[in-house]
């Protein structure tokens, strides 16, 4: 059943096969493929599998081109800081620390090092900016210095970036709580989107295949690689960032493709502001952000140190 399932799917993708000669589909193709594989190939092996099935399928998925990170237990599935060796940042696994999770954290975090190993830093490693990426403020302030931050607007014009690769604007909608508003990015640097949060549990017939169902690609991306001829368009939550009135940004340093904002004047600051302990006062009236455009997703700034082994 599983062989006929993959048959099937090399013969509808037009992947390169003796069969099939001609060329594959296009880099960001193939990455919207494994993103398919994956939706289809959801399997539950048995534990003891887990870290062989899962550092197969994350070493072929980093091949094939998908950003790297690492994975640690926490409670959530975010980005919640950046690994000071690497530059990659770190995603959280989740809290419900059992053999099954951790034998697939290890497998993952196993096939991360030996691609670092063998091909050297992935290409969304942010290493030469970390110090920007740990104290956002500073760059900030240094940069508007030198010029005006944009400030985006509901329904306000959208902003090019210097290259002319990007634009950002913000969107609004109305709802019971009030108007939200989100980011709107059209650029040719956005990697195509991936459902793949690993860990995930792979099957091993599935992880057997994998080097075939991900194709290596002619040349791995590097920084500064447009994913598409033409821009996509991504919305992009403010997660937290939404209740501030004041949304800010200035270009990240060139080849970074970071950006920093500014958020000032939370909602709450005058609503709240007697019920909160004084300390929370001065994080309402500002605070900091980097988001990193070609995941796309925000970055956390906590400093981070992933074990060797």
């Amino acid at each position: 059943m599983l062989r006929h399932w993959y048959q099937k799917l090399r013969k509808a993708w037009g992947l390169a096969s003796p069969e099939n000669p001609t060329p594959g589909p296009t880099p960001a193709r193939r990455l919207e493929l494994i993103a398919e594989a994956v939706r289809r190939a959801h399997l539950s092996p048995t534990p003891r599998d887990n870290f062989a099935a899962t550092k197969i399928v994350a070493t072929c998925a980093l091949r094939s081109g998908c950003p790297a990170w690492w994975l640690q237990f926490g409670d959530g599935s975010y980005l919640h800081g950046m690994d000071e060796k690497t530059g990659l940042p770190v995603r959280l696994a989740g809290d419900r620390v059992d053999d099954a999770l951790s034998r697939q954290v290890a497998g993952h975090n196993a096939a991360v090092r030996a691609f670092i190993n063998e091909h050297g830093l992935p290409w969304n490693s942010r290493l030469p900016w970390l110090r920007e990426v740990y104290a956002p403020g500073t760059y900030f302030d240094r940069a508007a210095a030198r010029s005006a931050p944009y400030r985006l607007e509901v329904g306000g014009p959208f902003i090019s970036s210097p290259d002319g690769a990007t634009e950002i604007g913000l969107v609004g909608e109305q709802r019971e709580t009030g108007e939200k508003s989100s980011l709107i990015l059209r650029s040719t640097r956005i990697c195509p989107e991936l459902p793949i949060r690993l860990p995930f549990p792979f099957h091993p017939i599935f992880a057997a295949q994998a080097d075939q169902i991900f194709p290596r690609l002619p040349a791995l991306p590097k920084r500064g690689h447009d994913w598409s001829q033409t821009p996509v368009e991504r919305t992009v939550s403010l997660w937290t960032y939404e209740p501030y009135r004041d949304k800010e940004f200035v270009w990240g340093p060139k080849g970074s493709e970071l950006i920093f904002f500014r958020f000032r004047n939370h909602r709450w600051l005058e609503e709240e502001k007697a019920s909160l302990p004084p300390g929370d006062h001065e994080g309402l009236k500002e605070t900091f952000a980097v988001f990193d455009l070609t995941l796309p997703a925000w970055l956390r700034n906590a400093r981070l140190n992933v074990p060797a082994q």
